[in-house]
């Protein structure tokens, strides 16, 4: 039984490495005051806030760039004039400010809603090529220093756009994203473990940032320097990942900025939320696949540690302990007749699991206890990452999104 002995001690390091480990390394790293290498940029590093598309610096507020906010926006009528009338508070210069709306595919109104606002520019074409494929296909069409990329659903506060363009004054900064709030609603507390999942990866990624360039991005709220852009693959399941991780890949910095605040409702369902869920674990092992070139140690260091332990081990390793190795490896100790130790720990396994399933059934019961919160979200992340991971291997993960219902935000 040592063999069992061996595989659930070492699963159990792994887990707890990534969900406490590697975040307790971050904060003594900043508490220190430790810095790694930064990237060696491929280009000049000392670019100006606003370049035209020749290089130049643009008219308008010298300390500020230009900026296109870019809402991608699929069947999105329900949501799409809040969303404008959200952009209208934005505290951004005018003259350096533009909304445009990309909307191919759409078979509702929200062309037509769009076209009521004479300052907004519209995008559109029939065919739907999921988002990725929107944006890929009116990159080329704007003129502006920033593109910040936003989603319909997604609520800014005023001050986001400008918090995120700060940061571009620095020419080695290739991509800035922004803080995803979720708003839940007290009387279908869905979203309650999503909230808190983000809360939690946004204190990781604040610190990566700090350190070096953060390992993701929130993809309702990112900003990009134009003159950096380099599109996605077509088939690219979670865009705003490959996205700035190639901008980390190309030697540019990916930064966190937490008073760039967008706010979204949870999903109205858990049964959504396993989806999308299950989705982005199958874009993120489609995405470490591909960028596998930043996992080289020798060439990347500090980055290639981040990536490896933030998102590759828990993409493409956790999932399978914490829902196989686990459980299966505790039962053989177990049923083979060793010590009361195995029993306990398979016990409160047993009780881990209980919580997470209670917190499904019954919403309003996890709402009001943050012990089963946390244990539900934990397991249905886990879970969909192992649905997720085994439809990436089956080739059966589609570029579009299946879009799910959402809370009221009030």
């Amino acid at each position: 039984m040592l063999l069992f002995e061996i595989v659930f001690v070492l699963s159990a390091l792994v887990v707890l490495y990534v969900y406490a480990g590697y975040p307790a390394l971050l904060l003594l790293f900043t508490r220190l005051g430790i810095r790694v290498p930064r990237p060696s940029v491929r280009g000049d590093s000392s670019l100006p806030y606003s370049m035209g598309r020749d290089g130049a610096p643009t008219a308008g507020d010298p300390a500020l760039p230009t900026v296109t906010l870019l809402i991608a926006a699929y069947n999105e009528e329900d949501v799409i004039e809040s969303k404008l009338e959200n952009c209208s508070r934005l505290d951004y210069p005018r003259e350096l400010l533009e909304i445009a709306v990309v909307a191919d595919g759409s078979s509702d109104r929200t062309c037509e809603l769009v076209a009521r606002h004479p300052g907004v520019r519209l995008f559109f074409e029939s065919a739907r090529r999921g988002k990725v494929g929107a944006i890929k296909r009116v990159m080329s069409l704007l003129a502006s220093d920033i593109v910040v990329i936003s989603d319909a659903n997604a609520m800014y506060h005023p001050m986001a756009v400008r918090r995120l363009a700060e940061h571009f004054q620095d020419g080695r900064v290739g991509s800035v994203f922004g803080s995803k709030r979720i708003v839940s609603d007290p009387q279908n507390p869905g979203g309650g473990g999503e909230g808190l999942y983000w809360r939690y990866e946004s204190r990781i990624m604040q610190m990566e940032s700090t350190l070096h360039s953060a390992m993701g991005a929130a993809g309702e709220i990112v900003a990009i320097r134009r003159a950096y852009w380099e599109p996605p693959p077509k088939d690219a399941i979670i865009e705003d990942f490959h996205i700035v991780m190639q901008m980390v890949y190309r030697g540019y910095r990916n930064l966190y900025e937490p008073a760039a605040i967008s706010l979204e409702a949870g999903s109205a369902e858990a049964a959504d939320d396993l989806e999308r869920r299950t989705r982005i674990a199958a874009g993120g092992w489609q995405s470490i696949i591909r960028l596998r070139g930043l996992l080289n140690p020798f060439r990347y260091g500090w980055v290639s540690f981040a990536l490896f332990s933030h998102r590759a081990l828990r993409w493409m390793v956790v999932p399978w302990l914490m829902v196989l190795l686990l459980p299966l490896s505790n039962i053989v100790l177990v049923l083979s007749g060793a010590c009361c130790s195995w029993i306990l720990l398979l016990l409160l396994q047993g009780l881990a699991w209980a919580a997470a399933l209670l917190g499904h059934v019954n919403p309003s019961l996890r709402s009001s206890s943050r012990l089963l919160l946390v244990f539900h979200f934990l397991y249905l992340t886990n879970i969909a990452a192992v649905l997720g991971s085994l439809r990436y291997l089956r080739g059966r993960q589609s570029v579009t999104w299946k879009r799910v219902k959402r809370q009221s935000m009030g």
